[in-house]
């Protein structure tokens, strides 16, 4: 049976990128689709149904023998993600900190072995990389202390400095490598993760439920699925 007419539901994950990124990928693709099956298409144009909320869009493929119209609805989260990422970097470090370590004491990080150990590789890599940038910088503000001892500085001021020095530097590095090592970014998707499971993200349930009724689906029906939610209650 040939499928002549297609819905399409799309929740965004914990990803900053918004709308118009996405649908610059989403048409890359869909060229590449067309040349690798010899397929016509036609692609709208995306339509905000609600501000920063919720775009559409409709996809039109055919060959010789089938149509297909695709009607595409994309469920947008961008805006609270940008808004996590701007907060202040010492807020994000030490929240996600008290998460990890109490994940450790209830024994959770120990079930996410068992149960899926990339989950568990995912949220505990962000913490490796800022514990190694602890240390690199921490033995760079030991040095420095020695050195501005040695010179004849006295330790009350030679310590307070290093310690200035360090924290210092190390907002430094986590600022300006973020690029590179995705530290905040992985940090903050860990703190949504945890706050989502524990039912403290209203705004995110507020606006899953208006997308249910833009879609018409009974609000006893089972939402989509999102990506990152295994941080569960205990």
């Amino acid at each position: 049976m040939r499928v002549q007419n297609r819905h399409v539901i799309y929740v965004q994950g914990y990803d900053p990128r918004g709308l118009a990124q996405y649908y610059r990928m989403f048409r890359t693709e869909l060229r590449k689709f067309e040349k690798l099956y010899g397929v016509s298409t036609k692609i709208s144009r995306p339509e905000n149904v609600s501000e920063s909320e919720i775009a559409s869009w409709t996809i039109d493929a055919q060959t010789v023998e089938w149509r297909t119209h695709t009607t595409y609805d994309f469920l947008r989260f961008e805006d609270f993600i940008q808004r996590d990422l701007n907060l202040p970097i010492w807020h994000i470090v030490s929240y996600t900190i008290w998460i990890y370590l109490r994940l450790i004491v209830h024994g959770t990080v120990f079930r996410f072995m068992k149960a899926n150990w990339r989950f568990l590789t995912f949220i505990t890599v962000p913490h490796m990389v800022f514990w190694c940038e602890v240390t690199i910088l921490a033995f760079a503000a030991s040095f420095v202390r020695r050195g501005l001892e040695a010179a004849g500085a006295s330790p009350p001021f030679a310590i307070p400095a290093a310690i200035v020095l360090f924290f210092a530097a190390l907002w430094t590095v986590l600022k300006y490598t973020e690029k590179r090592t995705y530290v905040l970014y992985l940090m903050c998707d860990t703190i949504w993760t945890w706050e989502f499971a524990h039912r403290e993200r209203p705004e995110w349930d507020e606006r899953l439920d208006r997308f249910v009724q833009h879609l018409r689906v009974p609000s006893a029906a089972p939402l989509p699925s999102h990506s990152g939610s295994a941080l569960g209650r205990r």
